[in-house]
């Protein structure tokens, strides 16, 4: 649905896996992915997320109202975060 890259390097990418279905935010440091997969070629990396990550998620899906997606959907607030436990940031994401 929607994604960006922060200039530290996190990307955030916003998608549903079903139509109609709750709308899942997930961050990655796109460093760290880039040295994990041994390339920095982004579409190489995104089918890496894609892959292993998006396609099945896994595990809970947190509400944060953290502006973490604004500019990204009309209604930020409304992202359940993914590969977050509640007292998380994305600073400590990979």
């Amino acid at each position: 649905m929607a994604g960006g890259q922060a200039a530290d390097g996190r990307a955030v990418v916003l998608y549903t896996v079903k139509d109609g279905g709750a709308l899942l935010g997930r961050f990655w440091n796109l460093d760290s992915y880039a040295v994990l997969f041994g390339t920095e070629d982004a579409a190489k990396l995104a089918r890496a997320a894609y892959t292993s990550e998006i396609s099945e998620p896994k595990g809970p899906a947190v509400l944060r109202q953290e502006g973490w997606a604004d500019g990204l959907v009309e209604n930020a607030n409304s992202v359940r975060w993914l590969g977050l436990v509640p007292d998380t940031t994305p600073d400590s994401i990979v």
